[in-house]
C-alpha cells in the first residue's frame, strides 16, 4: 500500500471511530493483515439504501424519511467537525 493511501485510511478511521450519529453506521473495529483490511462496522437491519433505490420509486413519505435521515447524517458531519475536503 502507498504512503498516501494509508495515510487516507487512517484518517478515515479516526474520522468515522468518533461518529456517533442515529443515521450513520459505527465502525466497531479494524483487523489488518499484511495484505488486507477489515472494517467491524454496526449491522444495519434495513440494509443498504443504494439497494432500495436502484429496485425503483418511493411513496413521497418513504422517500422523506429517507432524505430526513440522509440530511441529518450530512449534517451532523460539519457540526461535529469531521468534514474535509479532499
Amino acid at each position: 500500500m502507498g504512503t498516501s493511501l494509508v495515510s487516507n485510511v487512517k484518517r478515515e478511521v479516526s474520522i468515522m471511530s468518533k461518529l456517533n450519529h442515529p443515521n450513520i453506521v459505527k465502525l466497531h473495529e479494524v483487523l489488518a493483515t499484511k495484505t488486507k483490511i477489515y472494517f467491524v462496522l454496526e449491522f444495519v437491519k434495513g440494509g443498504e439504501l443504494f439497494a432500495k433505490v436502484s429496485k425503483g420509486r418511493f411513496s413521497e413519505d418513504l422517500a422523506r424519511k429517507y432524505f430526513q435521515q440522509l440530511i441529518s447524517a450530512v449534517g451532523y458531519c460539519p457540526r461535529a467537525a469531521f468534514f474535509t475536503v479532499i
